[in-house]
């Protein structure tokens, strides 16, 4: 188990009971497998301003190895995994350089987020014995 793992995975055990429902997320990026280099240049601009050393199509590699990492603590500990991190589109509407969101990246995080929430029978459950409806 990689260090990012055991810190999650560390941290998790810490903040879990079982009054609260805790939610992972994967990370989404403009970086994409499907890119060719000119793509991943343009969009990489950031992470090769930030990180000259690394080549771009690694770090599209490293965000998987992250998610999967995030994936693996979810699925040990029971939690709740809002996953679809490709569900956002990889282009400038989307992202204002090669992690940061624009408006409409951010809002489409948002309904990515509340559309997994919604739909995981969890986070029903908790919402319902709120008091809460959901439609």
């Amino acid at each position: 188990m990689g260090r990012f793992q055991r810190n999650l995975d560390g941290l998790v055990n810490s903040v879990q009971s079982e009054q609260s429902l805790l939610v992972l997320i994967t990370i989404s990026g403009q970086l994409r497998h499907e890119m060719d280099m000119k793509a991943l240049t343009k969009a990489g601009n950031t992470r090769i301003y930030f990180m000259p050393y690394i080549y771009l199509p690694d770090l599209v590699t490293l965000r998987d190895a992250y998610n999967g990492s995030v994936q693996k603590v979810a699925d040990e500990n029971g939690l709740v995994l809002v996953a679809g991190e490709n569900d956002i589109p990889g282009n400038r509407q989307y992202f204002q350089d090669s992690v940061h969101f624009t408006p409409a990246g951010s809002e489409a995080m948002a309904e990515r987020i509340v559309r997994y929430l919604l739909s995981n029978p969890s986070v029903s459950k908790k919402l319902e014995n709120r008091g809460c409806q959901i439609n």
